[in-house]
C-alpha cells in the first residue's frame, strides 16, 4: 500500500518535472521573437510582477488556513470559493489526488507525513536534474559547434572564445539556486501545515452507528491516538520534530542565510569597484551568481532593507502554522488564535509602514493593504466563529445570540459573506491594477520604441 502511494506521487512529480522541462528548453530553443521577448521582459521589470505575485500568493496561502488551523466553519454557501482558493496553497493534495487505501490503516498518518515532507526535495532534485542534462547538452553542443569553427577557418588549438566551464557551471548553480528558492517559497506554508496537523488532536464522526471513538485521534486517523506513551504516536511526533526543524526552522534560516551572503557580497563588489575622479563618484554595479540565484528573495527590496523577505516568511509561518502551538487540544473551538493572528497583523502593518521595505511605492500600498485586508478576515472569523451555520435557523437561538453578542445583525451568512467580498476585492483588484499597469507600461513603451524609430530630420 505504501508502494501504491509512492509510484502515484513518483509519477506526477515526473509529469510535472517533464512538463517544466520541456517549457524551459521551449524558452530557450524556440523563443519567440527578439522584440518580443525584450517587451515582455521590460514589462515584468517595469510593474514589478514578482513582488506583486508574492504579495497575492502570500494572502491566499493565510486565507486558506481559516478553516484548518483557526476552526471557522464557513456557510455551505460560500464553500466553492474556498475550495477555488485551495488550488494556491501548492501542497501534495493539490499537486496529486492519492487515494485512502494507498495509504493503509495503521501506517497511514505516519506515510502522508513522511510524503508531505518529502516531495518538495524530490521535486527540486528532479528539475535540477533536468537542469543539469540541458547544461551538459548545451556544453558538447557548443564544443563541437566550435571546432567545426576552428576546422573551417583553419584557427589554432584553443583560439576563438572556447565555452568556459566556470561560466556554465556558475549560470547552472545559479539556476538551481533559483529553483530551488521559488520552490520552496510556494511549498512552505502548505509544508508547515501538514507538519502541524500531525499534532493536532480531533474528533472525528463515529465509525458507524454503534461505534463511537472512544478518544480524539491525530489529524483524523483512528489508528492513532493522542496518547503521548502510544508507540504509533511517538513515532509520529519524532517525525514532526525532524520536520519541524528542517522545514520551519532551517528552510527560513537558509533564506536568511542566502540574503545575507548577497547583501555581503554586493558590499565588497560595491567597495571594489568604485572610482573617483576629481568630483566624480562612478559605481559599478556587478551581478554575482549567488545575487543571481536569491533575486526571488530580494529583487523588490531595498538594498537596506535586503532582509525584508526573512520577516515576511516567517510572519507567513506564524500565521499558517506556529499559532496552532496556542491551545493545542482546543484552540479550534476558542477565538484565542483569531485573536493573535489580528495582534500579528496589526504588528505587522505597523513595522511595515515605518521600514518601507519595498522600492516601489504601489508594491508597499499592495502589501499594506493585503495585510490590512487579512486583518478585517481574521476580525469576521470572530464573528464567524461564534455564529455557527444551523441547519434550521427559525428554531434556533443562534441569530439572537449573534445580535446580543455583537450589537447588530449578524449571522455565519453575512459574516462569509463579508469574508468572501474582502478576498474578492483583494484578488480581482490586484488583478484589474496590475492589468492597468501593464497597459500604461506597454504604451510607454510603444511610444518609446517608436519615437527611437523614427529618423530625425537635418538642419543646416
Amino acid at each position: 500500500m505504501i508502494n501504491c502511494a509512492v509510484v502515484t506521487i513518483a509519477s506526477a512529480l515526473l509529469q510535472k518535472s517533464a512538463i517544466l522541462f520541456l517549457a524551459y528548453l521551449g524558452f530557450h530553443h524556440l523563443p519567440p521573437p527578439k522584440h518580443t521577448l525584450d517587451t515582455l521582459s521590460n514589462l515584468s521589470t517595469t510593474i514589478s510582477i514578482q513582488a506583486k505575485f508574492k504579495i497575492i500568493i502570500s494572502f491566499i496561502q493565510v486565507v486558506i488556513t481559516l478553516q484548518p488551523i483557526y476552526g471557522l466553519h464557513m456557510h455551505s454557501a460560500f464553500l466553492p470559493w474556498f475550495q477555488s482558493l485551495q488550488k494556491f496553497n501548492f501542497g501534495l493534495s493539490e499537486l496529486v489526488s492519492v487515494s485512502g487505501s494507498c495509504y493503509g490503516s495503521s501506517t497511514s498518518m505516519t506515510t502522508r507525513l513522511i510524503l508531505n515532507v518529502a516531495w518538495p526535495f524530490v521535486f527540486v532534485g528532479l528539475l535540477i536534474g533536468g537542469l543539469l542534462l540541458h547544461t551538459i547538452g548545451m556544453v558538447q553542443f557548443d564544443r563541437r559547434r566550435q571546432r567545426q569553427r576552428q576546422e573551417r577557418s583553419r584557427l589554432q588549438r584553443g583560439g576563438g572564445g572556447e565555452v568556459s566551464l566556470t561560466d556554465v557551471m556558475a549560470t547552472f548553480w545559479s539556476r538551481s539556486l533559483y529553483v530551488t528558492i521559488v520552490v520552496f517559497y510556494l511549498v512552505l506554508p502548505s509544508i508547515c501545515r501538514s507538519i502541524f496537523d500531525a499534532v493536532t488532536c480531533k474528533q472525528p464522526p463515529p465509525l458507524d452507528d454503534d461505534a463511537v471513538a472512544a478518544s480524539p485521534t491525530g489529524s483524523d486517523d483512528r489508528s492513532v491516538t493522542c496518547d503521548k506513551t502510544e508507540d504509533n504516536y511517538k513515532w509520529i511526533y519524532k517525525i514532526f520534530v525532524t520536520s519541524f526543524c528542517i522545514w520551519c526552522v532551517a528552510v527560513p534560516l537558509l533564506f536568511l542565510a542566502l540574503l545575507l551572503s548577497v547583501r555581503t557580497t554586493a558590499n565588497a563588489v560595491i567597495r571594489r569597484h568604485v572610482t573617483t575622479t576629481n568630483t566624480t563618484i562612478t559605481i559599478t554595479t556587478i551581478t554575482t551568481p549567488l545575487a543571481t540565484g536569491c533575486r526571488f528573495l530580494s529583487n523588490e527590496y531595498k538594498d537596506t532593507m535586503i532582509l525584508w523577505e526573512f520577516v515576511d516568511v516567517v510572519r507567513k509561518i506564524l500565521l499558517t502554522g506556529l499559532v496552532i502551538f496556542i491551545d493545542v487540544e482546543g484552540g479550534n473551538e476558542r477565538i484565542l488564535r483569531l485573536l493573535v493572528a489580528i495582534v500579528i497583523c496589526m504588528v505587522y502593518s505597523s513595522i511595515i509602514t515605518i521600514a518601507c521595505p519595498y522600492k516601489r511605492m504601489d508594491d508597499l500600498n499592495l502589501a499594506i493593504i493585503s495585510n490590512m485586508i487579512l486583518t478585517f478576515c481574521f476580525v469576521a472569523g470572530v464573528i464567524i466563529h461564534q455564529c455557527k451555520e444551523t441547519k434550521d435557523s427559525t428554531t434556533t437561538t443562534d441569530r439572537d445570540f449573534c445580535e446580543q453578542l455583537f450589537g447588530l445583525s449578524f449571522d455565519s451568512y453575512n459574516a462569509t459573506l463579508a469574508v468572501v467580498a474582502l478576498t474578492a476585492t483583494m484578488l480581482i483588484g490586484s488583478v484589474l491594477y496590475i492589468g492597468v499597469l501593464a497597459v500604461i507600461s506597454f504604451r510607454v513603451q510603444l511610444l518609446v520604441h517608436s519615437s527611437s524609430s523614427t529618423p530625425q530630420q537635418q538642419f543646416g
